[in-house]
């Protein structure tokens, strides 16, 4: 998505909270100090007791590989493990994703296994890779 089109679905979901059932959280990444929006992550929860979510993050092209989106995604787990208690986090990637199979390794987590052809891209069956981290093996960034 372009920049106006995040901005525009962030502010139509405004009303949205973490506690909203049913519903995706999703954050605006904004690049300081100019404030422009650079991404976006979403978090969902996985199960009845809201102890379990799935997170996933876009940054746009041009701001990739810069450390971005490794700052944002360790400050949600923060935010999940130490702010709110969360007992494990979850995040999937199309399985030639490099740079997010190397983004979810860094952030310290672990690849739980691979769904051989579960998702259609261009007429062609790809594999989806899993990857999540439980709070105890949640370490915060230094």
């Amino acid at each position: 998505m372009d920049d106006e089109r995040i901005i525009r679905w962030l502010e139509a979901d405004q009303h949205v909270k973490l506690t909203t059932a049913n519903t995706t959280f999703c954050l605006g990444l904004a690049l300081q100090p100019s404030g422009k929006i650079m991404g976006i992550i979403y978090l969902d929860f996985t199960d009845e007791s809201h102890l379990q979510a799935r997170l996933r993050v876009y940054i746009s092209r041009k701001l990739q590989w810069q450390g971005f989106a490794a700052e944002a995604v360790n400050s949600v787990l923060k935010f999940c493990f130490e702010m709110i208690g969360l007992h494990r986090i979850i995040a999937s990637c199309d399985s030639r994703n490099v740079a997010a199979q190397r983004l979810f390794e860094k952030v310290g987590m672990r690849r739980e296994g691979q769904f051989r052809k579960d998702h259609v891209v261009d007429g062609e069956w790809m594999d989806t890779v899993w990857n999540a981290i439980l709070a105890e093996e949640y370490h915060p960034a230094s």
